[in-house]
């Protein structure tokens, strides 16, 4: 687990505290693009998985969207 507290926030300038949440960010939204796209793989090759729960159709378009979110966030900066 990752120590934020470890993380001395006081002799960081403006821009490096930005680039934090930037990256941890991120982080999270290609994190929710692999889980996303392990659930899409899974439902295709058995399309019982979770159906009742999400559909393959929903899961692939929430994958895909993660991923052209993350992209267009790496322009942000």
């Amino acid at each position: 687990m990752i120590n934020f507290h470890a993380l001395n926030t006081i002799h960081l300038n403006s821009g490096q505290k930005i680039a934090i949440k930037y990256f941890s960010m991120a982080i999270v939204i290609f994190v929710v693009q692999i889980i996303f796209g392990i659930l899409a793989g899974t439902q295709f090759n058995n399309p019982e998985f979770l159906y009742q729960i999400i559909d393959f159709n929903v899961n692939r378009m929430i994958h895909i969207n993660a991923m052209i979110i993350w992209l267009l966030y790496g322009f942000i900066i």
